[in-house]
């Protein structure tokens, strides 16, 4: 796996280990299997709505985002990190139930600010709109390479380490707009697919 000597550019950071070796016929099953998390996704997703709402209020009142919510929404962008990296074919080891960090290949991490910007939360969904139509078109591409993966997978048992390292850019964009979007952090998104 390669490691930056650099700085992250952005305080998200996911962190997914290139894998040896996969499981030959558990890419066939994956996305069956994952049938219960997207429906729990969409709850999460749902239930995040309305805790952004009520955090753009509580961080424009007191530029404060308190921990609870600020744990809730990192763990729902956590759930879905791991949900994404699992439907990509990224790890065979099956997503769990949880919001908390660790135990899971793919992980993302993120520090809770001390202080927000008042005023950011009115524009962040308009700033965030050009992170979001880019990353739905390049999703369609992430989608074609994870299907390529699938058959070098079944004849390999390996990921293409290049296929991956898209992919796992992706992830990380992804992260990256998602902890902006969702008032987790106040730092902008790079354009870019490293870390």
């Amino acid at each position: 796996m390669y490691i930056s000597k650099r700085a992250p550019s952005h305080p998200a950071i996911v962190i997914l280990p290139y894998p040896k070796q996969q499981s030959r016929w558990l890419p066939l099953a994956k996305w069956f299997l994952a049938i219960p998390h997207l429906v729990v996704a969409a709850l999460l997703i749902l239930a995040a709505f309305f805790v952004i709402i009520v955090a753009a209020l509580l961080i424009t009142v007191t530029r404060r985002l308190p921990r609870p919510l600020f744990d809730f929404l990192l763990g729902v962008d956590r759930y879905c990190t791991r949900l994404s990296a699992y439907l990509l074919l990224m790890c065979d080891q099956y997503p769990p139930f949880r919001l908390k960090e660790g135990g899971y290949p793919a992980e993302l991490s993120l520090p809770h600010p001390d202080r927000y910007s008042r005023w950011l939360p009115s524009v962040k969904w308009l700033l965030v709109l050009p992170h979001l139509l880019v990353l739905e078109v390049f999703d369609d591409f992430v989608l074609v390479l994870a299907f390529i993966a699938l058959f070098a997978i079944l004849f390999t048992r390996r990921y293409p380490q290049g296929l991956f390292e898209l992919n796992l850019g992706f992830l990380r964009w992804q992260a990256r707009a998602f902890t902006f979007a969702g008032l987790l952090t106040d730092k902008y998104p790079p354009y870019q697919l490293e870390e």
